[in-house]
């Protein structure tokens, strides 16, 4: 009996296999081939440098795969995990030695020639001041002897204030550039008659057909304005640009102006956002296998006219152990343009994210902060992308330990073809939680690589930039010097020699109370800091430094505004101070701060007033190298005012024997010996 049921399995058997060979079931056709779902890798920042794709599928390949990576992740380990990568955010002459042939001062800059985008610009005659304004009239009243405009207090409006300067300190708006509706003006350029201005849209996830793509949705774009300003009565608007997008970040060396964008391409829903099939898995891939390239890709248009694609899936670059299971869904782009010719531009794709950017006069770095596991582990990849004629080209990777923390625009710096970079490193030691080193790297061009050729500490070096847990709170390059700030109970500035880019060295160190966290070099001899007194919480602080021989720097002499939890704008954004060479060692500085004065009557500090404080710096003055000239109160403490309306718009132009205040939407202008008599508000 069991040998026939044997004999019985066996004929069906070959009956069976005879029967599937005849209908064409060949094991090895395509159409029988089986489906396998790819399991795809987790987003993360590329250390291994970048390429140009291979052919457009690998690029469109990398971002469709980034929209089915949740439900691949649901698919293989049953539920969805969210990947998070968030995009942020040195001199070879003093930034104000760099000015020391213009009468009045510009927008104060990382690095000297490379011009950065900030709320008011200045040509000499007319100021150009760009107001987001979301205030009532009441606030208006507040400030002003009488209102500027009637403003309801839902407004968004956003528009820019061209006001001409002239005798008895008398500044008269002679017209205004309004934003488009639902945009608002972001910061802006002036150079040689043009004013060249950002805005941002946001659409909220509204279905639009603006770029021509059908049930496209489009959440946000970057315009560009170019505004002809030689005659300031009747600014023109000479061309508009249209970039799909987030801005981060922008430049401008003479004439181009460079624009670092953000695209993430638009999620379609997914028919099946957590597949537990073949079947359903494969309609979600053959769904987002339908998306082109024009709705992966950012679009670009000019004056309005028909959309195109900003770069060519073929020419983006990836990364360079990119493989069919990579995941990467944004798209930095890099564009160029000739600001007198806009229509000419370049422009460079780089699937990927950053956290922290920084451009010299050749080349513009993106950083990237890869957190290990153990948090102590943690590493900054860097991008180097070089300048060129034509616009940027991808150059160099490099990997350093630790990362970029407070104060990181300031961090890394290009001189003479290195790049020197000071990163933070945590540690499980109680007695020193935090660890500082600096790297000096060159790049080799054969590998693209940026190769570490000198750092601190080291075997040799061993003395640790700041004492026991102190956090890095200012940074300068400066030439063949780095500055540096730490700070926990005092203040120490610590000068490091760079002349030997294999074997840099502390140089010298100067303890005080106090902290700077923004320094700005007068020359190589001298230096100056903005901070804080105490605690932290003391005042603020300005403080002037002779650093002419490295191992004995000191304090020439200092000055405190305020009382406890006086604050200014100044200590973190750099575009609020202003500097001018008027002579040989001979500088002019301004700052607003918020002013807190002790109260007896209730025990402690309560806001006074907000000004903009003026100080001349005579470097030949061994007796009083920093004076104080007076202030220009914009706002003050009164019955009916408890505290200020403006608190982070403060910016300043010094302009030879004039000075212009700009508080908010006004102006205050005055002589630079008596700012007490500055008339405004304007």
């Amino acid at each position: 009996m069991d040998t026939y049921i044997k004999i019985i399995k066996s004929v069906n058997y070959l009956v069976l296999c005879f029967l599937l060979t005849s209908c064409g079931g060949d094991s090895n056709t395509d159409d029988e081939q089986p489906y396998t779902v790819l399991e795809l890798a987790a987003p993360a920042a590329s250390t291994q440098g970048f390429r140009k794709a291979n052919d457009s599928e690998e690029t469109l390949t990398t971002l469709r795969n980034n929209m089915l990576y949740s439900a691949n992740y649901y698919y293989f380990n049953g539920a969805p995990e969210v990947a998070v990568d968030t995009v942020a955010e040195g001199a070879v002459e003093s930034p104000a030695a760099s000015e020391a042939d213009s009468n009045y001062s510009k927008t104060n800059t990382i690095e000297a020639g490379v011009d950065e985008a900030d709320l008011v610009k200045y040509d000499g005659d007319n100021l150009f001041v760009l107001v987001n304004h979301a205030g009532s009239v009441g606030v208006v009243d507040a400030i002003a002897a009488e209102p500027i405009q009637d403003t309801p207090w839902y407004s968004q409006e956003s528009y820019i204030r061209i006001m001409q300067t002239g005798e008895n300190n008398q500044t008269n708006e002679v017209a205004r550039i309004k934003s488009p509706d639902e945009q608002q003006f972001q910061s802006m350029y002036l150079n040689d008659q043009q004013l060249t201005v950002f805005a941002n849209d946001y659409h909220y996830n509204q279905s639009n057909n603006d770029w021509g793509i059908t049930n496209y949705q489009s959440t946000s774009s970057v315009h560009i304005y170019n505004h002809d300003v030689s005659v300031p009565q009747t600014p023109i608007l000479s061309n508009e640009i249209e970039i799909e997008g987030y801005l981060l970040q922008s430049r401008r060396i003479d004439n181009k102006l460079y624009v670092v964008s953000s695209y993430n391409p638009r999620q379609p829903q997914l028919e099946y956002p957590n597949p537990a099939t073949d079947e359903e898995y494969k309609t979600n891939e053959e769904q987002i296998a339908e998306l082109s390239a024009q709705q992966l890709l950012p679009m670009i248009r000019f004056n309005q006219q028909e959309a195109q694609l900003l770069h060519q899936p073929e020419e983006c670059y990836i990364a360079a152990d990119n493989n069919s299971s990579s995941v990467q869904g944004n798209i930095i782009s890099i564009s160029v343009f000739d600001l007198s010719n806009p229509e000419q531009f370049s422009s460079s794709c780089i699937n990927g994210y950053y956290h922290d950017f920084y451009m010299s006069a050749e080349a513009i770095y993106l950083t990237s902060t890869i957190w290990a596991e153990d948090y102590n582990d943690s590493s900054t990849v860097i991008q180097q992308m070089q300048l060129n004629e034509q616009g940027v080209d991808y150059r160099a990777t490099g990997i350093v330990p630790g990362y970029l923390g407070q104060g990181a625009k300031f961090r890394i710096n290009e001189n003479n073809d290195l790049v020197r970079i000071i990163t933070s490193k945590r540690s499980d030691d109680e007695s020193d939680r935090i660890d500082h080193q600096l790297f000096i790297l060159q790049t080799n061009d054969e590998t693209k690589q940026l190769e570490a050729i000198g750092q601190l500490p080291n075997e040799r070096r061993t003395k640790e930039i700041g004492k026991a847990n102190e956090d890095i709170f200012a940074v300068r390059f400066f030439q063949e010097r780095a500055y540096v700030v730490t700070f926990e109970r005092t203040d120490p500035l610590y000068i490091i020699d760079l002349s030997s880019a294999s074997d840099p060295l502390i140089a010298g160190e100067l303890e005080i109370p106090g902290f700077s966290t923004y320094l700005h070099p007068l020359g190589k001899d001298h230096l100056f800091g903005i901070g804080q007194e105490g605690d932290g919480r003391d005042g603020v602080k300005l403080g002037l430094f002779d650093i002419s021989q490295l191992n004995q720097p000191k304090e020439l002499t200092s000055t405190v505004i305020g009382d406890r939890y006086s604050w200014s704008q100044a200590l973190y954004e750099h575009h609020a101070i202003s500097v001018l060479k008027t002579a040989t060692n001979q500088y002019r500085l301004a700052f607003p701060v918020e002013v807190n004065v002790f109260d007896d009557s209730v025990g402690y500090s309560r806001w006074d007033h907000t000004g903009l404080y003026l100080f001349d710096i005579d470097l030949e003055n061994e007796t009083k190298p920093l004076s104080s000239t007076g202030v220009i109160k914009a706002e003050q403490r009164a019955q009916e005012r408890q505290y200020p309306y403006y608190y982070s718009s403060g910016r300043s132009v010094i302009d030879v024997d004039n000075i212009h205040y700009i508080h908010g939407p006004f102006v205050f202008s005055g002589v630079w010996q008596q700012p007490e008599l500055a008339v405004g508000p304007q």
